[in-house]
């Protein structure tokens, strides 16, 4: 627990700050536990802001596995939740769009955490359209494994070769950033001089 001072506002914001790997299931649980009781015990006194460090897929994963929740997915629907995405992902597109940068190098807020406290206290909140694409038959995502035929989208949805490039990416993908852009000029490339490209005209 860290009390903050803002002097523009003249008051002190107390704020507690947890780190959760949610792609270890055990971490995802437990976050979700956190904020269900969170939200439970503290319901009209605490901000709550899901800061998520990784790309546009990391947030729409975390807002899906957070709707699991009865508690959560419903404030979530009063705006009792907000999020911030810091780019750590490939592409980063909502860091850029709401102010977060493309990437965390050169950020005051990469090197002390006080500064990312105080930067997402002081953030203005803007609305984002989530929607829900139901799909009239089987799903599959890249590693071929059949999932649930509601997909929760946000962002942009692609359509035709840009779909196909990301598809053929998302089967390759790294860990490492740079290797994902190369496969994205990799595949494009390809696509282009096979004549997929034609074929999507």
């Amino acid at each position: 627990m860290k009390q903050l001072y803002f002097n523009e506002q003249k008051q002190t914001v107390e704020c507690c700050i947890n780190f959760y790997n949610v792609i270890e299931k055990a971490e995802r649980d437990k976050c979700l536990e956190d904020l269900c009781k969170d939200i439970v015990e503290n319901d009209n006194q605490t901000r709550r802001i899901v800061c998520i460090m990784g790309g546009d897929g990391s947030f729409a994963t975390t807002i899906k596995f957070l709707r699991t929740n009865k508690e959560v997915a419903l404030g979530l629907n009063k705006g009792k939740i907000c999020f911030a995405t810091l780019p750590f992902g490939t592409g980063n597109d909502g860091g850029q769009a709401f102010g977060w940068g493309s990437n965390p190098s050169g950020e005051l807020w990469m090197q002390d955490i006080e500064v990312l406290m105080r930067d997402l206290v002081k953030a203005t909140i803007i609305d984002l359209s989530l929607w829900n694409c139901h799909v009239n038959g089987q799903v599959f995502n890249c590693n071929n494994e059949q999932i649930d035929n509601t997909i929760l989208m946000c962002y942009y949805f692609n359509f035709g070769i840009d779909a196909k490039i990301a598809y053929e990416v998302e089967k390759n993908r790294t860990k490492y950033r740079i290797c994902n852009y190369v496969m994205y000029l990799f595949f494009g490339v390809l696509h282009y001089f096979s004549g997929t490209y034609n074929d999507a005209r």
